[in-house]
């Protein structure tokens, strides 16, 4: 089973930039059912299209490996992909219908068909339209987003 995530970078919290899950080939946090308990619908062994919606890009598939203790959604990057999703709607008519793929909240899952799930993956896997893989700085700086969205606010 696929599932569509979208992220934005401009969220508090790390959860929103993917270059953190593809830093490495580490499983990794990411999410909280607390906060999200539409999580709750992704089970061990199915398939996160990951999209960062304020860079319009379809970062990659990761694989739902668990839950945290924390339930967090246990993630491992299977595929970076890094095609931009505008073009891919423009360019196929069906791609564009995709529910998941339409304007929405973020932070989020979203269910998308196996059929679906296949078409958008191979297009963009063929698209060529592909951006940079995170460098060190861009992954430094997710790190530094993490580290201060851990700290306290300052009251107490």
């Amino acid at each position: 089973m696929y599932w569509i995530y979208k992220c934005n970078t401009h969220q508090e919290h790390y959860h929103g930039d993917w270059d953190y899950v593809y830093a490495d080939k580490k499983t990794k946090a990411w999410g909280s059912q607390k906060e999200n308990p539409r999580l709750a619908d992704a089970k061990k062994g199915h398939i996160i299209i990951a999209c960062q919606s304020n860079r319009n890009e379809l970062v990659g598939l990761a694989k739902v490996t668990g839950w945290s203790k924390n339930d967090e959604l246990m993630l491992k990057p299977e595929e970076l992909i890094r095609a931009k999703i505008r073009p891919l709607k423009k360019a196929d008519a069906q791609i564009n219908k995709i529910p998941a793929l339409q304007s929405g909240q973020i932070k989020t899952l979203y269910a998308i068909s196996d059929k679906d799930a296949k078409r958008l993956i191979a297009a963009a896997r063929k698209s060529g339209i592909k951006t940079k893989k995170p460098t060190p700085k861009d992954i430094g700086n997710t790190k530094k987003r993490l580290e201060k969205s851990m700290q306290g606010a300052g009251f107490g």
